[in-house]
């Protein structure tokens, strides 16, 4: 009788903890998520109330993680640089930014300085 009981307060200890990590993973998804969102959303918001400038630029060199934070570190750096996205797997980096306070032959120049290789910026205008 003490083992039937026993045994039942298992199985409940396990649905217990089975549903505590189920809602665990929901909470932690949702979070992940609407964090995403918040940021598209930020993003979005710079771009149209601030009136600033994409530019993308390519960059030769890049091979590890730490050539990106590299890059993303001097990058931020810059005071008139809005938001800086840079991409191992592009091979590239995405900034916003104010046009008249910074020049995109800025950004390149900051780029080199670290040794890499930055192609050409193009502009969400000259992309139009």
């Amino acid at each position: 009788m003490y083992k039937i009981k026993e045994q039942k307060l298992t199985k409940i200890n396990r649905f217990i903890y089975l549903l505590f990590f189920c809602s665990l993973f929901v909470l932690l998804a949702s979070a992940c998520n609407l964090q995403n969102e918040k940021k598209q959303e930020q993003t979005e918001q710079k771009s149209s109330v601030q009136n600033l400038t994409k530019l993308t630029i390519s960059i030769e060199g890049m091979t590890c993680n730490a050539c990106v934070a590299s890059i993303k570190k001097k990058l931020n750096s810059m005071e008139d640089l809005e938001e800086v996205e840079v991409s191992l797997e592009h091979r590239n980096a995405t900034v916003f930014y104010e046009e008249g306070k910074i020049s995109p032959q800025q950004i390149r120049d900051a780029i080199n300085e670290l040794g890499y290789k930055a192609g050409e910026p193009i502009t969400e205008k000259d992309r139009e």
